[in-house]
């Protein structure tokens, strides 16, 4: 419902950019262009609701659609350059649908309980997380994601991604906090100890 209703509302970012189904050379024959599969943004929103734990506190459809729809408009915002180049760019592919659905999750978790859901919340958290990827196609090197496909490519991405993350009230970045910390329990005692 929420995929379909993305690709139907004129104020989604993703109008008319969702191909569902048929013929692609009969949709290029209307001069329409049909960027990305529908299964692709039903498994992403799919992957989101799975992830989010406070989205569903909403109880409506139709805010969730709406804080959805919103932070889409975000991505579309902080990308600008990679939503309008989709030739140049994977964001709009399979990779690129599903990381930003699942980094989504964690930017809607953050912003929910503070109350900021408007697309400029979320446009600070992913302006955060902007420079952790290349999104190019033809970028090579470590922030690249040229070359990754897949559901435990998008987790991996989704999840670096995350870890840019800064919370204002603190200032500080809590899940690398949180995974120092962890991690720190993880090294075995010294021997004096």
């Amino acid at each position: 419902w929420i995929a379909n209703r993305l690709s139907k509302d004129p104020q989604s970012p993703w109008h008319g950019m969702i191909h569902e189904g048929g013929s692609k050379k009969g949709t290029r024959t209307q001069g329409l262009t049909r960027l990305v599969n529908f299964a692709s943004i039903q498994g992403g929103i799919s992957k989101l609701l799975s992830k989010s734990q406070y989205i569903h506190d909403l109880g409506d459809a139709e805010l969730q659609y709406v804080i959805i729809r919103t932070y889409w408009q975000a991505v579309k915002n902080v990308f600008a350059d990679e939503w309008s180049k989709p030739k140049d760019y994977l964001l709009l592919k399979n990779i690129g649908v599903w990381s930003f659905s699942i980094l989504a999750a964690a930017v809607i978790d953050r912003c929910i309980p503070a109350g900021k859901v408007d697309v400029l919340d979320f446009s600070r958290y992913l302006t955060q997380a902007k420079s952790r990827f290349d999104w190019r196609k033809d970028a090579s090197g470590e922030h690249s994601v040229s070359g990754m496909s897949g559901n435990k490519a998008a987790l991996i991405i989704a999840a670096s991604m995350a870890e840019e993350l800064t919370d204002e009230v603190s200032g500080s970045n809590m899940i690398k906090q949180i995974q120092d910390h962890l991690r720190a329990q993880l090294k075995p005692p010294s021997a004096g100890a």
